[in-house]
């Protein structure tokens, strides 16, 4: 369950955020302050909490006051798990743009006005993003120069440009690092690509999803025609065909990476043995967010920042 915490005042405005926030299913109230002086002694259900909601009735000084507590204290004990902040306006009030909320220190504003799916929607991707935020934490760990096995970067590099991905297009620096995702755990692509790799990649190069989407269709798609036919089919024999035409996304990034995984599967094994402990929070991350389970429902704290070291299963 996502645990919401309001900062409120108007007592139906607080009847109707939560009665339409619970109604979802998916939403947990976990705690109420009046105030900003409330909070501290609200720390348990603050920290525990994926998203605070405040309303628009403090003042400018009071709103700061009420960020500055909950980034400095709270989110001190939660190293790279955000709590997101909301403000949240009644009907017919201005609700202001992205500029003024960054200068408040907020990531959205909510209007009563808006839709129950448009609130539970909005809410839901900002929450959600936390996965990403924490994967990129530790997969930028392990991949920071590229996959540390010998021969390892210049097989993919040549791979790719025998394919006939020019090195020169922004689609092929997304690419290499979505297979170096993929090569670490497979599952991330085959159940995951628009939910794992596009956002995990954007957060690396700090661009949006859909630009890493696009532009590595754009490299698959200029590239193509040109790359060496017997290494294409060598590679991609089972998702290729001329009536198919040019596999999609994630079978181009699914093949390579598989690929890989055979060449180099002695080293792999090594490789995931030698970083078991950041493998290990990576795979957590990854199930959290190709389950059924809405991502966030789960205790990410626990999976991406225990010192519990665990040996993974090779």
């Amino acid at each position: 369950m996502k645990k919401y915490y309001l900062v409120m005042q108007n007592r139906s405005m607080i009847s109707e955020i939560s009665a339409r926030l619970l109604s979802s299913g998916v939403f947990q109230f976990i705690g109420l302050s009046h105030n900003g002086f409330e909070l501290e002694n609200k720390m348990g259900q603050i920290s525990s909490s994926d998203i605070i909601i405040v309303e628009d009735c403090f003042s400018g000084d009071e709103l700061h006051e009420i960020v500055r507590f909950i980034n400095g204290k709270a989110a001190s004990v939660l190293g790279a798990r955000r709590i997101f902040k909301a403000l949240i306006y009644p009907r017919g009030a201005r609700v202001p743009d992205i500029v003024e909320l960054t200068e408040l220190g907020f990531d959205m504003a909510i209007s009563l006005a808006y839709s129950n799916q448009y609130i539970i929607n909005r809410i839901n991707m900002l929450i959600y993003s936390n996965t990403c935020f924490v994967l990129d934490h530790w997969v930028s760990q392990i991949i920071q120069e590229g996959i540390e096995i010998p021969n390892f970067n210049e097989t993919l590099t040549n791979l790719l440009h025998e394919i006939g991905i020019a090195s020169s297009l922004l689609g092929s620096i997304f690419l290499k690092r979505a297979i170096e995702i993929a090569f670490i755990n497979l599952q991330s692509v085959t159940l995951g690509i628009t939910k794992v790799i596009y956002p995990t990649v954007a957060i690396m190069y700090k661009t949006t999803p859909t630009k890493v989407e696009r532009a590595i269709r754009f490299a698959i798609d200029t590239s193509w025609q040109r790359g060496d036919v017997d290494v294409i089919n060598q590679i991609f024999s089972y998702s290729y065909s001329v009536e198919r035409g040019k596999p999609t996304n994630g079978e181009f990034v699914a093949n390579i990476a598989d690929y890989l995984i055979l060449k180099f599967r002695a080293e792999r094994k090594l490789f995931l043995y030698e970083h078991y402990e950041q493998v290990e929070k990576i795979n957590a991350l990854i199930d959290i967010s190709t389950s059924e389970i809405a991502a966030g429902e789960k205790n990410l704290v626990e999976f991406a920042m225990d010192n519990n070291k665990k040996k993974i299963k090779l």
